[in-house]
């Protein structure tokens, strides 16, 4: 049992982890492109390269505000209010997994 909850947890955190990079590497993309001034707003973001806690901050903010709104592209929109779900979902899911592993084991 506790065998098939670790390669579910190891399975799981690979997998949200590559959504969440290419989903991002859409979004910066996409503001980059598009929205060159709000991309700039926010750090000019980006994977790896410019990824300071001062860009993760100002993303976050941007991300839990109402400013993708007031930039009129729907599918900016669309990705915000995703990447809004996948943060809460991937917290509920990795502290639920971490938790079903301590109970298991013990």
């Amino acid at each position: 049992m506790i065998e098939n909850l670790v390669a579910l947890y190891v399975v799981y955190c690979w997998g949200a982890m590559l959504v969440w990079l290419c989903f991002l590497h859409w979004l910066f993309r996409r503001l980059r492109c598009k929205h060159p001034t709000c991309y700039e707003a926010i750090g000019s973001p980006s994977l790896f390269w410019n990824n300071s806690m001062r860009n993760n901050w100002l993303f976050m903010k941007f991300v839990w505000s109402s400013r993708a709104g007031d930039l009129g592209d729907v599918a900016v929109v669309r990705a915000v209010r995703f990447v809004r779900v996948f943060i809460v979902a991937h917290f509920l899911v990795f502290f639920g997994l971490s938790i079903a592993l301590i109970l298991f084991s013990l």
